[in-house]
């Protein structure tokens, strides 16, 4: 017999001739696969908590790529500000022009300022701030016009000041405007001074409208207005690029509204690239900072004539569809076109090619000028 067969044989008799064995033997092959199966099992949960899948790793690769990095850039006015800063809840107040109250507090602080004719041939003012910086006093605070609504609505602010007429009154009630008015309940975010005589002796701060955007539930509500787009200041000496071939020098604007001591000039400081402003023949100064008022950017906005003259004088002015517009900045001007579909739309400017017109970084002052009044850069 060969030896394999004889070792084989010997196998099968040593195994028959196992009691345990021939006992236990299916229980034992069924243990074993159990264990071999339990064991797999492990192994394979265990891989699946420790290693995600290849492909969840790359969607997370290309989420993270995809998203937007915030900018610093402040919505308002341009300028470069901490992230945090950069798109705070804007507040709009109205603050009077009457030339015996000359000068005002914080205008030369805004972001934003609009102006635009009231009655009587005055002129008032609607201020853009986004209190990220301290004004201790700002004023005086005046009423609403209907027309300003349509600049509130499009940055959808909070919106400071005293009364207003009946037309703007209702429409802050139908336009669902976030409403400061200090006659109607706000009493509390304002104070009167003793040393003007009422009723120019109203005023605010940073720190009372600040309160007044939180007792209103906007500190955490982000903004959601179009900015308007900015550009750094050119080189010394440079002109314009390409983009902007239609500029032409602008060192002095003036704009007449009315009388003498509403006529408004600006004169270019070629050291800071900026506009000093005058009002009424002499420099428009800030009472809180003593100095004069600068604008980094003044826009001109050309609207209709006054349509209408209703009660006490009161005017209506003609806000939406486009016009003609000039923008001064760094020592020239920019003509074009000034667009604005419905209340809340944004008001944009357009260059003679259909380009967004790039504003500088820093204040801003918005004239609203009807076409029959005189304007002149030189």
């Amino acid at each position: 017999m060969p030896k394999e067969n004889k070792e084989k044989k010997n196998t099968e008799i040593k195994i028959k001739e196992t009691p345990f064995w021939k006992k236990y033997r299916i229980a034992i092959i069924f243990a074993t696969l159990a264990i071999i199966i339990a064991g797999t099992g492990i192994t394979y949960a265990y891989m699946n908590q420790s290693t995600p899948p290849a492909t969840a790793k790359k969607e997370t690769k290309n989420t993270q790529a995809e998203k937007t990095t915030p900018s610093n850039e402040r919505h308002l006015d341009g300028r470069r500000v901490a992230i945090k800063d950069a798109n705070k809840y804007p507040v709009a107040v109205m603050i009077e022009n009457l030339s015996p109250v000359r000068p005002q507090a914080g205008l030369g602080q805004a972001q934003v300022v609009y102006e635009s004719l009231v009655e009587g041939g005055i002129t008032r003012f609607m201020a853009i701030y986004d209190l990220s910086e301290k004004i201790d006093e700002i004023g005086p605070v005046r009423s609403a016009r209907p027309y300003y609504l349509e600049w509130v609505s499009e940055y959808d602010a909070l919106y400071a000041h005293a009364g207003g007429s009946p037309e703007a009154l209702q429409a802050i009630s139908g336009f669902n405007i976030h409403d400061l008015n200090q006659i109607g309940g706000a009493q509390g975010y304002y104070w009167r001074s003793d040393s003007v005589p009422a009723p120019h002796n109203l005023f605010t701060s940073t720190e009372l409208l600040t309160r007044a955007i939180n007792d209103n539930k906007l500190a955490d509500v982000e903004p959601t207005y179009t900015p308007w787009t900015f550009t750094d200041d050119p080189e010394d000496n440079k002109k314009s690029t390409d983009k902007e071939v239609q500029a032409t020098a602008a060192s002095n604007i003036s704009i007449d509204f009315s009388s003498p001591s509403y006529k408004v000039e600006y004169a270019y400081d070629a050291t800071t690239k900026e506009y000093l402003r005058s009002n009424g023949g002499v420099p428009h100064t800030d009472k809180n900072t003593e100095q004069q008022i600068r604008a980094k950017t003044v826009v001109v906005v050309s609207i209709p004539p006054v349509t209408d003259v209703g009660e006490k004088g009161r005017i209506t002015l003609s806000i939406h569809g486009g016009g003609p517009v000039r923008i001064a900045r760094f020592g020239e001007v920019i003509t074009g076109t000034w667009k604005k579909a419905d209340r809340t739309a944004r008001t944009e400017f357009f260059d003679a090619r259909g380009e967004k017109i790039d504003l500088g970084r820093g204040n801003i002052w918005v004239e609203i000028v009807p076409e029959d009044k005189g304007v002149e850069f030189k």
